[in-house]
């Protein structure tokens, strides 16, 4: 499962998040528009904890969760909790965390994130959460595939 969250003008804000099977086939996405934005890190730990939500809902039970924010990915790894606003959802999404048969946290790089960051980024801008059982949206389907070619190219190197 990867994640991103992303400003959208002055005062927007949009959560995305695409999963994928051990095959690379996208099974669920989601983005979540909201108006308003905390800080980067504070809004890509919102992201996370939709995310993770949504999968729980969706009956998931094992996940490796991908994120570009490597502050927030170190924090969760150590299981970090300040104490400010930030911590009230990292203690969310570690205890969310806890009830997945396996769960994995891992940094990648912002390239490794970009159907994500373009869900999240999504157009038009609404305020209702859509969600995509299969596929995903059509505006990511050329990024997704794209994505998932340069994925088997690096395994066959």
């Amino acid at each position: 499962m990867n994640f991103d969250a992303g400003r959208m003008g002055d005062n927007r804000n949009g959560w995305g998040f695409i999963i994928r099977n051990h095959m690379g086939d996208i099974v669920l996405s989601g983005v979540k528009q909201n108006m308003g934005f905390s800080s980067p890190e504070e809004e890509e730990a919102r992201a996370c904890y939709y995310a993770l939500r949504t999968a729980s809902t969706f009956g998931f039970t094992h996940l490796i969760v991908e994120s570009d924010c490597q502050a927030l990915i170190n924090k969760l790894q150590r299981r970090v909790v300040p104490n400010n606003s930030l911590g009230f959802f990292l203690s969310d999404i570690i205890r969310l965390g806890g009830s997945f048969e396996f769960i994995a946290w891992n940094f990648v790089k912002r390239g490794c994130n970009s159907v994500a960051h373009a869900i999240a980024h999504l157009q038009p801008f609404t305020l209702q959460e859509r969600l995509w059982v299969g596929e995903g949206p059509d505006a990511v389907h050329d990024l997704a595939t794209k994505d998932m070619c340069t994925y088997i190219d690096n395994e066959l190197i």
